[in-house]
């Protein structure tokens, strides 16, 4: 990536015991983030952001269709930790507060679409920490891996989209496995 142009940023929120899964041995799983799908991902030290103690600090940086399939990668890493096994299965996104409309919608329609096409229970914390808002999916597994790529997505719409009448829906980000879009979550236009 050259020209020196600042890339679209996202950031979630890792448990700290499993930070060891987002870097990987040797640095691997960050290799396979930057050179897979072209996502530089940085693991902020606790000092860095000490406002989410027993959390790390994840922020990606690529392409929004790359940074979805970094976080679908990231999330299933996680998800499978040992210390994640008997914890409902959850995902923490990062939202900037001046794009809270993006994830929630008019009237919560995205919120209601995220819980009636996903399955997972979406949970905005009404406080901002460093300007962000912690968003929270719990769910099965894959539902949470799909509505955490979702949310990525919505959070790079542009102004007009994220404020569309609240009978349009958001269109999903590809599913990195097939290439394609996921049938089970698609919305009609």
């Amino acid at each position: 990536v050259g020209g020196g142009e600042a890339q679209p940023e996202g950031r979630m929120l890792v448990p700290e015991q499993c930070v060891g899964i987002v870097i990987g041995k040797q640095g691997n799983n960050l290799k396979i983030c930057r050179e897979n799908f072209q996502v530089k991902v940085e693991c902020k030290q606790q000092d860095e952001a000490p406002y989410w103690p027993g959390y790390r600090l994840i922020v990606l940086r690529g392409a929004t269709s790359n940074r979805a399939m970094a976080v679908e990668y990231i999330l299933k890493g996680v998800l499978q930790h040992a210390s994640q096994a008997t914890a409902t299965p959850s995902s923490q996104v990062l939202v900037p507060a001046d794009k809270i409309g993006h994830v929630v919608g008019e009237g919560g329609s995205i919120l209601r679409w995220l819980q009636d096409n996903f399955a997972v229970s979406p949970n905005l914390d009404s406080n901002a920490v460093d300007g962000y808002h912690s968003f929270t999916v719990v769910g099965n597994k894959e539902n949470v891996i799909e509505a955490s790529k979702q949310i990525v997505g919505l959070l790079d719409v542009d102004e007009t989209q994220a404020h569309a009448p609240a009978d349009s829906h958001p269109q999903p980000v590809a599913h990195s496995q097939f290439g394609g879009l996921s049938d089970m979550h698609q919305v009609p236009p």
